[in-house]
Order: C-alpha cells, then structure tokens, then sequence
C-alpha cells in the first residue's frame, strides 16, 4: 500500500509559471518625475540598484530617498528633484522582474497530466504558484493540512498511518478511514472556533460546517485506496476533496 497521502486533481491543461529575470537596463530620464521601467507585462519585484556611470565616476540613487516604486510595480517616481538625473540623462536601473505566465495546452500535449486528465500533487497547480486564498479554497487547504499532518495530541490525524497498516477487510478499513475523517472533522472545528474566540476573522466559506465521506474505493492492482470527502462551509458552498492513499 502506498503510505504517502496524495491528492488527485482534474487537469484543465492550463499551466501557470512565474517568471524571474534579474536585469540591468539603461533608461532615459523623462522632462517629469515619473518614469516608466516595465512595459512588457512583468512588475518590478524588487529594485537592486540605480546609477550614473561618467568614466570611472558613479552616482549612485537610492530607493525612498531619491526615488520610490510607485504601486503599480512598472514605474518609478523621483522625489527629490535636486538630486536626480537631468531629462535626457542615462541612468542605469538593476532589478527583478516577475511575471505570471499562462499557457493553454491541448489535452493530447499536457506537460502535466501526459494526456490523462488528471494529475497528483498537494498543491493545484503543482505548487509552482503561491498565491493567498480565501473563502472555500482556503478552508480546503486548512483541512487537508489536518487530515495528512500526523497526529500529535488535538492535531494532524491518523490517517498516514492507516495507509501504512495491514489490513486485508476492506469493510473494516473503510471504517477506520471514515472514523479519521470524522474525528479530523471536529478537532478541525474545535481549532477554528478556538480562532474566532481569539479575534481571528473568519468568513463563513472559510468555517467548516462539514465533512462527509462520499466514497472510498480500493484498487488492488496497485494496493491504493481512493478516497472522495465532501466539505461543506457554513454558506453551504461545497467542495469535493478527492484523496489516494
């Protein structure tokens, strides 16, 4: 039996990169104190350095004091005139540059699923994205963090171990599995509601309601157990959590 937890996603081919580039590039001051250094669809992350170079002399500027990124992450204002480029001027400008790359792939030429449909990872997108979430999507990740943490006290679960025992009754194993998600279910509440007492804002797709085991299927080819869990939030949104242990 495979003893690591994975979780099963349907793949819509659409694959999802971060691109980064440290670049050096020279820019032409502007006759204003705004200047535009992305165009190109990336953002300035982060800013490393910004100079003049005359001979073997440099002038060197620096963020918040002669100039700052502006909010929008493409542009640069000046904000001491006295001592900034004159218009026209060539200054240097170092800095990384991300963006969000998406690609449509055709099912028969996914990188990710091979053509199945689907594809096994913790994370949606294969983890190459970090992104903040809310709402449905964060209670999900919130209860799957429980469920394959391993059990220590009130948290985490057993399920990892169960994956990893010998059990040939396929009835009695389907119990203890539903018993685990039933028994995570709850320490998962008792810890949210434990939250909300201490000032944690919470909305009600974020706050589980419940979670309810709606299949669980052995294959014995390969010795996996599929498992399918319905989560449902206090608004009654529902997502479907589907598990091969």
């Amino acid at each position: 039996m495979l003893n690591t937890p994975k979780i099963v996603y349907s793949c819509d081919h659409n694959i999802i990169d971060l691109l980064k580039n440290v670049v050096s590039e020279q820019h032409a001051k502007t006759t204003g104190v705004y200047d535009l250094i992305c165009d190109d669809g990336f953002v300035i992350t982060t800013i490393v350095a910004l100079y003049q170079t005359s001979g073997d002399t440099t002038k060197s500027y620096y963020e918040d004091v002669n100039f700052i990124k502006n909010p929008d992450n493409t542009s640069i204002t000046w904000i001491t005139p006295s001592s900034v480029p004159s218009p026209g001027e060539i200054y240097t400008i170092e800095y990384l540059k991300t963006k969000l790359n998406s690609t449509q792939f055709e099912p028969e030429d996914c990188p990710r699923c091979a053509a199945t449909g689907w594809y096994v990872g913790l994370f949606e997108e294969n983890g190459t994205v970090a992104k903040k979430i809310t709402g449905i999507t964060k209670l999900v990740q919130g209860y799957i963090k429980i469920l394959l943490t391993t059990k220590a006290g009130n948290y985490g679960s057993t399920l990892k171990d169960i994956s990893g025992t010998e059990v040939y009754d396929s009835q009695a194993l389907s119990s203890m599995i539903v018993a685990t998600v039933l028994e995570c279910e709850t320490n998962f509440r008792a810890l949210q509601l434990t939250d909300i007492n201490a000032g944690v804002l919470m909305s009600n797709a974020e706050k589980l309601k419940s979670a309810t085991v709606s299949s669980v299927e052995f294959d014995s080819s390969v010795g996996a157990v599929y498992l399918s869990i319905i989560l449902l939030s206090e608004d009654n949104t529902q997502s479907v959590l589907n598990l091969m242990i």
